[in-house]
């Protein structure tokens, strides 16, 4: 049996498994406040005026319809990235996916209520989609 390849990443980590997924072959992904373009991200207004900031600029949103089983994590009192760029995620992706929406949740994600149910849901979403099912006899 084949290895299968699972990615997990938050904020522009879950941006960067967006962009190996366009790439590459994932069996499945779980993201975490993912922004999809790079004007999307809040930062102070000095650090935008540089050039090196200007250097970073990205949209990865064009790779969404190529991926598949994604578990998307978001909350919806982002302060940093914007809720809006999770529903884009789950509206132009592929099944199965599925969109847990944070009440509340900062980008932190710092509500251990919220640490919770991220640990079990991508737990069990990985489980589900990467652990071999082992042959019935």
């Amino acid at each position: 049996m084949g290895s299968r390849i699972g990615l997990f990443g938050s904020s522009l980590g879950g941006a960067a498994c967006i962009l190996a997924a366009g790439k590459t072959k994932i069996d499945s992904m779980v993201v975490n406040a993912a922004p999809l373009r790079s004007r999307m991200i809040k930062s102070p207004a000095e650090k935008k005026d540089k050039p090196e900031y200007q250097r970073l600029s990205f949209d990865i949103s064009s790779k969404l319809s190529q991926i598949k089983n994604i578990l998307i994590f978001h909350g919806d009192a982002d302060q940093v990235v914007p809720f809006s760029n999770a529903i884009e995620i789950y509206e132009k992706t592929r099944d199965t996916k599925r969109l847990i929406i944070q009440k509340n949740g900062d980008h932190l994600m710092s509500n251990q209520t919220h640490q919770k149910e991220f640990i079990r849901e991508a737990g069990l979403w990985f489980k589900h989609r990467l652990v071999a099912k082992k042959p019935k006899g």
